[in-house]
């Protein structure tokens, strides 16, 4: 009786060590499904909030550009997955990140293949971006503010600088006959003028150097904020402008009522344009840009 009493608890002891071995073998095979399926393997994973993955988009970036260098490859992929992890990837419609160092690498939109840049007049290229020559030298990418903001209330545009230049010169902008529209002036008299659509003139901030990264949005029907290194460095409480400016925004000048202006000699290294963000994600903002930029050294 005893040997039989001893061999059942073998047995049942057997039995819960085989079912513990199977929970814990299919345990592990979950995990490891998982895992995979969040590690990024093929390019299956879906970061952020885009439907997009990260991989994917960038690899059609890459080569749509052509660039080849490794650096770019690498601060391209990381740009976009974290404009994607940020839930900032959908705000977006341009993000020029001005890499390849050629006039033809330099023309392409990261988001999507709509508003892709042309170069007009003579400018210089390289690892910094684009230059111009103060002359005729301008991007368009055939933005109209008043059919490609979805409203006035809802504005997002910005630029990237790497020199200081106190000149009469506008980084990136679109102005209708009575100068109510979109425009950065970095550095003229030692002062910034930024316009986010008010017809009562621009915002106006004490600016020493024009180097660094430049965000202008608005949000709601009244305040609209100047970011400069995600530092808020104006306000602008003027009156909207109804509509805004149909000539298409530039890069490196101004349009006045559909004539480039205001031509620019600083060395461009991104460009943005979107829709608006709060305070927030403005800052989110500049700081992926940031580190993209340190990436490249610029």
């Amino acid at each position: 009786l005893f040997y039989l009493e001893h061999s059942n608890k073998q047995m049942e002891v057997r039995r819960c060590m085989v079912r513990l071995l199977f929970i814990l073998l299919f345990s592990v095979s979950v995990c490891y499904g998982q895992a995979n399926r969040f590690a990024g393997f093929g390019s299956r994973v879906t970061f952020g909030c885009s439907s997009v993955t990260y991989l994917t988009k960038a690899q059609m970036f890459i080569d749509s550009s052509g660039i080849t260098d490794t650096v770019e490859i690498r601060a391209i992929k990381e740009l976009t997955k974290d404009l994607m992890d940020s839930c900032l990837w959908d705000s977006l419609y341009v993000v020029a990140p001005l890499v390849g160092s050629t006039n033809n690498s330099t023309r392409y939109n990261l988001i999507s293949n709509n508003y892709q840049i042309t170069w007009h007049g003579t400018g210089t290229f390289g690892a910094y971006g684009v230059q111009g020559n103060g002359t005729n030298f301008y991007g368009s990418f055939g933005f109209n503010p008043s059919v490609d903001y979805t409203s006035p209330f809802n504005i997002l545009f910005g630029i990237y600088l790497g020199l200081n230049i106190d000149a009469v010169q506008s980084a990136i902008g679109s102005v209708n006959g009575v100068f109510a529209g979109y425009n950065i002036f970095p550095r003229t008299s030692n002062t910034l003028y930024s316009n986010s659509g008010e017809t009562l003139g621009s915002s106006s901030y004490t600016n020493t150097d024009s180097k660094g990264l430049y965000l202008v949005t608005r949000k709601a029907p009244i305040t609209a904020i100047t970011l400069k290194n995600g530092i808020t460095i104006a306000t602008n409480l003027g009156i909207l402008a109804f509509p805004s400016p149909t000539y298409e925004m530039l890069i490196g000048a101004r349009s006045d009522s559909g004539t480039p202006l205001y031509f620019s000699t600083n060395k461009i290294g991104l460009v943005v344009v979107g829709r608006g963000l709060i305070y927030e994600e403005s800052i989110r903002l500049s700081n992926i840009f940031q580190k993209f930029l340190n990436t490249l050294g610029r």
